[in-house]
This record gives structure tokens, C-alpha cells and sequence, in this order.
């Protein structure tokens, strides 16, 4: 029943090594190119709000203070993201502490390192670099470029995880095609920590096979760390801990003498290999031991306020995030997730956007393989150690209301890796040419998705800033400008960016729609009033106009508003549109419909209309217009 995790085959001819070295090299340097490519795409405007609280609010606190008798404590120590100790309130920090402390640090020792690279001759944009890597658009090129890196460790580790389950060649076709995942190259473009999350949670699958198989300390060890970053990375990582736990098992049961059975293809051992039976042979439970207490560890070192200062850990993530992730709070922006289907929105959104419809369909393919097969008992030890992560992380994330399209980075390393062993299964079976075909074509449909998307959305001009530009070429001083409610607003101050744009140095007047708000008497009245008075009306995404026409039962004012707004039967007409869609040469994908988190941070899609007539004379009453007449 229990079978290796190794796939140990006669040793490849050197040459077939050197060819498999070489390409998950050009693979590495591939994937870290497309992750580290132009990451000041967004000049520096940070249109992530989650991105832009961290960068901007949490990190610059983030420091060691002065009395060391102060380190520890949560009501005096700036190590605390949970507390602000000048004003002494609470803060709503809702991620683990590793992935701010890394930043912070490294954002520190680069700017301590500026004196020297000067010194050194660097370029002038350079020094500027390293000048700036402690401030707010430092720590964002820092960010994204470390999660950049983490997440090409996965991109590794996955190579490692499917050789060990189906071979090299499978190997390296798991790397390539996470080399090339949109979803991916588009979260290493913000500081999330998401992905970081995702590489240790890689890194303990792949630590508890070597526990599993080796029984050393050291992959004890090694798996104990990688819990605690996952962890410390994401609180939801939680399940993590399972993987070791269910390695353990299977060794306390196996059969004594290693007895294993065919792993992939022509790849195929008998015993354990003898240099890995006589090693350090620890006692399962002894390991798994040392890996618990080396994940607390590594937890409470880089995690400590979560345990020093438990009450607010716990209001902060366990409620608040609680109440937001369930639905139980109602916060504007999770209403796009009203009414979507358990599981099934996830799913679709990654097979369809995230990995593109030819590395979906096999990743998800290759997940239900996987589970069919463990229904039957025909799994590897090494595919329950996926699955011992894969189900209890899904199984509780996947029943979320709030569906962002993030939360799917921990899953789909490992969605991938079925997809190969799908293949692998495939051409054991049936058809070597039809696997290799298959994959090839996944691959590169894989890629141009991959292109279209880098060329489309990160070399060009975000979509705010050129509609800002236009407008500051366009509405004359002291217009009025509409604008949505929980939107980052256009046109913004970017004054710094290019003399001239700054609604305040303009005199702009930058009323809001309060869209959200339930559709009353008196939002009608504010809308009403507010386009009589205004010159334009900026909807600067999709956030708002596609989420409230699909909950018309609850906005059927704001649904009849938009259709109107858009007929120019409201004194309106479209002047510009700016978008930045996918696109590599005449190919362009309207991704809008995407989830409203794969398109609003990065390439959203804004509308400006200007006023072309006065209604102001229409006997437009607020009654006449919630009865639905215009």
C-alpha cells in the first residue's frame, strides 16, 4: 500500500541530465523574469489598498526599539504590528509577521547599504534605489521583488515535488508551466503575501517527503522551519501542519523493509535505496516531534505578537478577518461574492483567468484523477501528503464568501503537479505521444496567456494615470469631477509624478456616489444633485458597475442608474475610456468579467463621461425615479 516518494531510476544518461539542468535553469530565469519585470508598474501610485496600508502605514513603524527591555512588550514595542505605540490604539493588522519583518529589514539594509554602493560608482538611479529602500515606493519595489524571488523558489520546489512523484521530465514540465501561471507573475507584482505563504507551504509537502523517505533530522528540521513561515506568512496556512503529521503515520505503518511499487513512467525501485535505509534512521515520532517544536519556534520568532499580544491577534484576524472572509460582516467591497458558488467560483475563476483554460482544465483534470484515485487507495505517499494540505486548506477556504483570487496561490502549485502526474499517468497507460502532445500544447498555451498578459497590463501605462492625465488636460480649472465612493479616485494627486496634477493645484471639486449605500430616497437625491452640479463623472473600474447591476434585487435604483448613465439619458456621454487588457500584438482578451480582484489593482478599466446637457429643468423627482421612470 505504501509506496516511496522517490522515484529513483536507473541514473539518466549524463547527457539527458545535462539537457533537463539546462532547461529548468532557462525555466528559473524565465519565471524570475517575468515576476521581477517592471515592478514600478504602477509609478509608484499603489493601487492596492491592502498593498498600500502596508507599505505606507505599517512598515515605516516597523522598528527596533530603543530600550531593549522593550523588545517583547506589546505595549511599547514598534515590532508590533498589532499596536501603535505612539497613540497607544489598536491596529488591524491582519498577516503574519514574517513577510513585514522581511520587508522592513531588507528595505533598511539596502538603505544602509547606499553610502557604499555610491562609493562603489553605481548609477544615479541606482543610489536613488537604495536611498529610497526604507520609504514608502522603496518598500514597494522591495516587496513585490522579494515575493518576485519566494515565489520563483516555488517554482523550484515544484520541480522537486513532481520528479520525486513522477520523474525529471515530469519535473520540469510542473516548473515550466508555474513558471508561466498568470495568476502567479501578477501576484508577484504586489507585496501579498499570499505567495510566500504558498512557497513554504511547498517547501513543508516537500521536507515531509524527505521525512517520509529519509528520516533524518535535518528534513525534520528543515520541514519544522517551513511550517513556521507558512504560518507566520498567512495565518489560514494553518492546515500545514497536518502534512508531517500524516508522514509520520505512514511511516509508523508501512512495511518494515521499504517495500515500494512503481512511482512513473519506466522509473520504478523495488526497496529504498540503501544509502537512504542506513542513514540516520530516526524513530517517526521523534521527528515529528522535532518538527513541531522547530515550526513553534520558528512561529513565535518570526510571529511574536500573535502570542504576546493574543488579544489583538485575535480581534483583528480571527474576528474581523473571520466576519469578513464568512460573509457575517457585510463589507462593501466582498459583495461581489453574494450569490457565487461555493468552491465552484474559485475553481472557475482560475480555470478560466488565473491559470487560462488549457493549464486549468488540466490542473483541475489532474486534482480530480487524484482524488479518484484516493478514493480507491491507488495514491502514493507522496500524493496524501499533497492532499493532506490540499483538502483541509480548500475544503475550509473554498466555503468563503469572500472568493478573492489570491486565495487560490496555495492550491494551485499543487493543482499543477496532478496535472502532470495526469500526464504521466497517460502516458504510462495509454499513449506517450498523446501525453507529450498534450503538454506541449498546455505549455504553450500556458505561455501566451503568460505574454499577453505581462506585455498588456505591466508594460503599459496604468489605466489611472493616463485617465488622470487626460483629465488634467481636458476639464478646465475649477471643474466639477463626480466620482464613486470606495473607489482610489480619479483623478488623483500625482503631482510628484508629473508637474500640474494635483486636483488641489487645479481647484477640481470631487464630489462622491455613494453607490454602496442602499438604494433610499436620499441616494438618489445625492446622485441627482451631484451630476446636475458636476462637468464629469469618473467610474474609475468595474468594481461597483458590474457588482450592484447583479444584486438588482438589492440596488435596482443603481442598476437602473447605470443602464441610463450609459444610454446618455442622463445629460452624460462617454468622452474616454482608458483600459490596459491583455494583449500581445492583434490578440486582446477582455478579462473584465474576471474576478474583481484579478483586474482592478493592475489594469482596471475607467470610464469618463462629461456633461453635454442640463436636466436640471426635467421634473426628475426622486419617487418618479425609484418607480422606475425616467
Amino acid at each position: 500500500m505504501y509506496k516511496s516518494i522517490i522515484v529513483t531510476e536507473t541514473k539518466p544518461p549524463k547527457p539527458q541530465k545535462l539537457i533537463i539542468t539546462i532547461l529548468l535553469i532557462l525555466t528559473l530565469l524565465a519565471g524570475a523574469a517575468l515576476r521581477l519585470y517592471n515592478l514600478r508598474w504602477d509609478l509608484g501610485t499603489f493601487p492596492h489598498p491592502d498593498e498600500r496600508s502596508t507599505l505606507l502605514f505599517y512598515a515605516p513603524t516597523i522598528r527596533f526599539p530603543e530600550n531593549q527591555s522593550d523588545w517583547l512588550n506589546p505595549r511599547k514595542s514598534p515590532l508590533n504590528p498589532f499596536w501603535d505605540t505612539h497613540s497607544q490604539t489598536r491596529r488591524s493588522y491582519t498577516y503574519g509577521h514574517f513577510p513585514l519583518y522581511l520587508l522592513v529589514f531588507t528595505g533598511n539594509l539596502l538603505t544602509d547599504l547606499s553610502p557604499t554602493v555610491e562609493k562603489l560608482g553605481a548609477s544615479p538611479e541606482m543610489s536613488d534605489f537604495f536611498r529610497s529602500a526604507s520609504t514608502g515606493r522603496g518598500y514597494a519595489v522591495v516587496g513585490r521583488a522579494l515575493v518576485a524571488l519566494l515565489d520563483t523558489l516555488s517554482i523550484y520546489l515544484l520541480f522537486l515535488i513532481a520528479r520525486r512523484l513522477y520523474g525529471p521530465w515530469a519535473g520540469l514540465l510542473a516548473a515550466a508551466f508555474s513558471a508561466f501561471a498568470a495568476l502567479h507573475i501578477q501576484l508577484a507584482h504586489f507585496f501579498a503575501v499570499d505567495p510566500v505563504s504558498a512557497t513554504f507551504a511547498l517547501l513543508t509537502v516537500y521536507g515531509s517527503m524527505l521525512m517520509f523517505d529519509r528520516r533524518s533530522i535535518a528534513s525534520a528540521v528543515l520541514t519544522g522551519v517551513a511550517i513556521g513561515l507558512a504560518v507566520s506568512s498567512k495565518y489560514s496556512a494553518l492546515p500545514v501542519v497536518l502534512v508531517p503529521a500524516v508522514a509520520t503515520w505512514f511511516n509508523l505503518t508501512k512495511n518494515a523493509g521499504g517495500q515500494v511499487g512503481k512511482c512513473a513512467g519506466e522509473h520504478s525501485l523495488t526497496r529504498v535505496p540503501a544509502h537512504l535505509r542506513t542513514r540516520s534512521r530516526a524513530h517517526p515520532l521523534t521527528l515529528l516531534l522535532i518538527a513541531a517544536t522547530i515550526s513553534f519556534l520558528t512561529f513565535a520568532l518570526t510571529s511574536p505578537f500573535a502570542l504576546l499580544d493574543f488579544d489583538n491577534f485575535y480581534q483583528a484576524v480571527v474576528k474581523e478577518q473571520g466576519e469578513m472572509v464568512s460573509g457575517a460582516a457585510d463589507f462593501p467591497f466582498t459583495r461581489q461574492y453574494r450569490n457565487t458558488l461555493p468552491y465552484i467560483y474559485f475553481i472557475k475563476q482560475q480555470i478560466q483567468w488565473g491559470l487560462w483554460w488549457p493549464l486549468g482544465l488540466l490542473s483541475f483534470a489532474g486534482l480530480v484523477w487524484a482524488l479518484a484515485r484516493a478514493f480507491f487507495g491507488k495514491l502514493q505517499t507522496g500524493e496524501w501528503l499533497i492532499l493532506a494540505w490540499l483538502i483541509p486548506y480548500f475544503g475550509f477556504t473554498g466555503l468563503f464568501l469572500a472568493k478573492f483570487m489570491r486565495y487560490m496561490s496555495p492550491v494551485t502549485p499543487f493543482a499543477i503537479i496532478f496535472g502532470v502526474g495526469l500526464l504521466a499517468f497517460i502516458a504510462r497507460r495509454f499513449s506517450c505521444s498523446v501525453a507529450a502532445g498534450t503538454g506541449v500544447a498546455v505549455l504553450l498555451g500556458t505561455m501566451l496567456w503568460a505574454a499577453m498578459f505581462v506585455k498588456g497590463v505591466y508594460a503599459t501605462e496604468h489605466s489611472w494615470i493616463t485617465a488622470s492625465r487626460w483629465i488634467y488636460q481636458n476639464a478646465p480649472d475649477g471643474a466639477c469631477i463626480a466620482v464613486e465612493h470606495w473607489e482610489e479616485g480619479v483623478p488623483r494627486d500625482w503631482a510628484w509624478l508629473e508637474p500640474g496634477m494635483s486636483p488641489g493645484m487645479r481647484g477640481y471639486r470631487q464630489p462622491q456616489l455613494p453607490m454602496y449605500d442602499p438604494d433610499t430616497e436620499q441616494k438618489f437625491t445625492t446622485i441627482r444633485d451631484t451630476l446636475q452640479s458636476c462637468d464629469y463623472l469618473v467610474i474609475a473600474s468595474n468594481r461597483m458597475l458590474r457588482t450592484l447591476p447583479r444584486l438588482e434585487e438589492r440596488y435596482p435604483l443603481s442598476t437602473r442608474y447605470y443602464q441610463a448613465l450609459f444610454a446618455g439619458e442622463l445629460g452624460y456621454e462617454l468622452a474616454a475610456t482608458f483600459e490596459t487588457p491583455p494583449k500581445l500584438g492583434p490578440l486582446k482578451i477582455d478579462d473584465q468579467p474576471a474576478d474583481e480582484s484579478f483586474t482592478v489593482y493592475d489594469h482596471p478599466k475607467a470610464f469618463i463621461f462629461k456633461k453635454t446637457r442640463d436636466l436640471s429643468d426635467q421634473p426628475l423627482s426622486a419617487s418618479r425615479w425609484i418607480n422606475g421612470r425616467w
